[in-house]
């Protein structure tokens, strides 16, 4: 998880499915904003040149939980040949609307994740920043990053390598 502070943190789950990768992104926020989102970074491009300054095949997507009044959005970030996403709200119990938590999903399909690597990625550079802020007018935002730094929006400066399995095995998702 990504802690801000008691009440403000963040859970990202990877899955590969059939038809793409689906990340679950938990928030957990008394006051969604504007200024709330998650930054998601991902390095499509070869291994050996997973490193350094964004091109094709490095990219950069934000996300926007629901605040309830709004559903969930994307925004493409930095990046040549960002592919298109889906991202939608998943319905909440009561008991989850009262702890303030928000569930989005986010789905890579695997055939628009093709056009940057001719295929079906056997594995890429992921980081993450979660953004918080509940008074647009009086607060800073607050960042906390998982695997990247502040550099992320444009370097891939050793982001986690997440390998999506191997031919003829299976691999248990990786929860970040």
């Amino acid at each position: 998880p990504l802690e801000i502070d008691a009440v403000h943190s963040g859970a990202v789950t990877l899955q590969p499915e059939a038809d793409g990768l689906l990340l679950k992104l938990t928030t957990k926020d008394p006051a969604i904003t504007k200024l709330d989102r998650w930054d998601l970074y991902f390095d499509f491009r070869p291994p050996e040149t997973r490193y350094g300054l964004f091109d094709r095949g490095a990219f950069s997507l934000s996300v926007f939980p629901s605040d309830g009044t709004a559903p969930a959005a994307w925004k493409k970030g930095a990046g040549e040949g960002i592919p298109d996403v889906m991202v939608e709200d998943i319905p909440r119990s009561r008991e989850a609307r009262e702890a303030w938590n928000t569930v989005t999903t986010v789905r890579l399909r695997w055939a628009e994740l093709a056009r940057l690597t001719g295929g079906k990625p056997a594995s890429f550079g992921f980081g993450v920043r979660l953004n918080a802020c509940d008074n647009v007018d009086k607060e800073r935002v607050v960042q906390r990053y998982l695997f990247c730094d502040l550099a992320a929006d444009g370097l891939n400066n050793g982001w986690a390598n997440v390998i999506l399995g191997a031919a003829g095995g299976t691999v248990a998702s990786p929860a970040v």
